[in-house]
């Protein structure tokens, strides 16, 4: 939680008194005012908003007054077991209605408590008043002589912010708008109303979120209230690393420091329910819900070599890795050459010479270590923990070069045979000749020249020439399909799918998630890691650029079990060229070696074959 500097000069009561003392226009224009503190009340007893609506008054010694007294006394006792309550006394025209809630993790004697401090608080601050709201850090407390359940009530509200500024704030943006309205989403759809999660920004550093509404509110109208708190954060405080804002049916609060316990995150979800035992045809059965193999483990006959990019190290200056890689040790002691992954254009070399010169590679590797002798290793398996580690780092090397780098870059050719793995399988990314580098200010270009490998292109790319970050993005979705598959875009000819991304959405909406699995893995998987790859590459290959992740939310959901996902929305179903040919005539001058083929090529490092078993 945020805490008081210093107290500030005008607090919420005699911000609305001096409401009552204005005009109707007045009063109008000073309700939808925000009010911005710099932080939060220095203590818990400390009410953070007190709201007294109507004018209208009652007596004392009234029948209202006492109405209202055995409400209090009602709500209080019944918060000791419960951490919601909305309760009525009384009859018309002097029936009173209330409703408190707590703050989901606090104790229920906190709760007690802080009901009974809002009674005594909201008494003092709108004596009088037959319609008053209070909120605390740890609850909320409103009463009226109308029923005002199930009614949202998000004015006015405050807003607390810490005065300090993250030192990125354009990422910062991208990365805290999705992550509350994830939290909204997920709120609003819990029937507590209420979320908690964190995520990551800046090196890594944790962000903790929590939102809730009362849980009198509709799903719609909690969705609502938590988008009207958000949608002010622009304005305010969006370069703060530290925001509550609050009205008396919802709040939103993220934060460096953790402002919920820290057992409120709840462990990952339960994966669906499983499919039944499947025999392989050579009487070995395999149960997908145990780590462990029934029976004999099943004799490989084909090797999967998938060899996919780990780009930590992205970009080496001055040097082309467009050509295949030599190992001068290696060559020395056994006499093995190594074949070269060439561009036959010298307008390649320069461009990517030139594209790179700037670009200051954190975790940079000489060529030569990108050349290891991998025929062994495409003459065995890779299993499932080497393929999630190989996802990971090529999310973590596009996550580099998209904003850890020192210029933005683009890759727009992202695909396996682009990749290479060192002797300990991370994968790094090859191939920089069709890069673009993009200003700090940059996020999106045109180009009428798209070039670049059918099936692994994005639909706004392949189309209308527009590539970004999300280009990468719907790039490695389509090779995360690949990896978890076994499959090749090309190898759907005469399946039923049109291609890799329909075969896998297909099976998604049926919820067949393990049929997708490459069987060659057998039943040696984690279940929720296989189920959250998909989900992810999903995510990726959406036709909305928008709704698509950024590689650092990638990199948080492949890291994090307790983030939530959103739903994926149907992909861009494009056909593939069948062939892996490039869609320009500048792919075959720039890169003639690379497309024109895969027979003709020496390089065995470079080229992923994904055979059946």
């Amino acid at each position: 939680m945020l805490h008081n500097s210093h107290r500030i000069t005008m607090n919420v009561h005699e911000f609305i008194a001096s409401l009552h003392n204005s005009t109707s226009t007045t009063l109008i224009i000073l309700l939808c005012s925000v009010l911005f503190f710099q932080s939060l009340p220095s203590k818990a007893e400390d009410p953070s908003l007190t709201h007294c609506f109507d004018p209208q008054n009652y007596t004392s010694g009234s029948q209202y007054e006492s109405n209202l007294n055995k409400l209090f006394t009602s709500l209080s006792s019944q918060s000791s077991s419960k951490a919601f309550v909305t309760d009525s006394v009384g009859e018309a025209p002097n029936r009173v209605y209330g409703l408190i809630q707590c703050k989901d993790g606090i104790s229920l004697t906190d709760c007690q408590k802080c009901v009974n401090t809002s009674t005594v608080s909201i008494t003092k601050q709108c004596p009088y008043r037959k319609e008053a709201g209070v909120r605390f850090v740890n609850c909320v407390f409103r009463y009226s002589d109308r029923n005002f359940t199930s009614q949202s009530q998000t004015l006015p509200f405050v807003i607390v912010h810490d005065l300090s500024n993250v030192s990125d704030p354009d990422g910062f943006k991208e990365i805290i708008g999705s992550f509350v309205q994830n939290l909204a989403e997920t709120a609003s759809r819990s029937p507590s109303r209420f979320a908690v999660n964190v995520t990551k920004y800046e090196d890594f550093r944790n962000m903790y979120g929590m939102v809730q509404c009362t849980r009198d509110l509709s799903e719609m109208d909690c969705n609502t209230c938590l988008h009207e708190m958000i949608n002010e954060i622009p304005s305010c405080c969006v370069r703060s690393p530290g925001v509550f804002l609050a009205g008396l049916s919802c709040f939103v609060n993220y934060d460096r420091n953790i402002p919920f316990n820290l057992s409120l995150l709840s462990p990952p979800p339960n994966p669906p329910p499983l499919p039944p035992p499947v025999d392989d045809g050579d009487g070995h059965t395999f149960s997908s819900n145990d780590t462990r193999p029934i029976g004999k483990a099943k004799k490989f006959r084909t090797v999967i070599a998938i060899l996919v990019p780990m780009a930590t190290a992205a970009i080496l200056a001055s040097i082309i890795c467009t050509l295949l890689l030599w190992r001068k040790a290696r060559k020395k002691q056994n006499g093995e050459a190594f074949g070269w992954k060439r561009s036959s254009s010298q307008k390649a070399f320069e461009k990517f010479e030139t594209r790179t010169r700037r670009v200051k590679n954190r975790g940079a590797v000489d060529c030569e270590a990108w050349a290891p002798e991998l025929d062994n290793v495409k003459r065995t398996k890779l299993d499932w923990k080497q393929r999630y580690k190989i996802i990971e780092g090529i999310a973590r090397g596009l996550l580099y070069l998209h904003q850890e780098s020192q210029h933005r870059i683009i890759h727009r050719d992202l695909k396996p045979s682009n990749i290479l793995l060192d002797e300990d399988l991370n994968p790094k990314i090859s191939d920089f000749g069709l890069a673009r580098l993009f200003k700090e200010s940059q996020y999106v270009g045109n180009t009428r020249h798209v070039v670049g490998t059918y099936g692994y292109m994005p639909p706004e790319y392949a189309i209308h020439g527009h590539f970004s970050t999300k280009s990468d993005v719907f790039s490695f979705g389509i090779i995360v399909l690949e990896i978890v598959t076994g499959r090749s875009i090309t190898s759907f000819h005469d399946s039923n799918s049109n291609n890799l991304q329909e075969h896998a959405w297909r099976h998604w909406t049926r919820g067949l998630y393990f049929e997708l699995l490459d069987r060659c893995l057998g039943n040696r998987y984690i279940e929720s890691e296989v189920i959250r790859c998909i989900h992810i590459a999903l995510l990726c290959i959406q036709e909305d650029t928008v709704q698509r992740p950024t590689m650092s939310s990638v990199v948080v959901m492949l890291s994090s079990y307790t983030m939530t996902l959103a739903a994926p929305s149907q992909p861009a179903f494009l056909l593939t060229s069948g062939t892996g040919r490039s869609t320009s005539d500048d792919i075959l001058t720039d890169r003639e070696a690379s497309t024109k083929s895969k027979a003709p090529s020496n390089n065995d490092v470079t080229i992923s074959d994904l055979e059946p078993c």
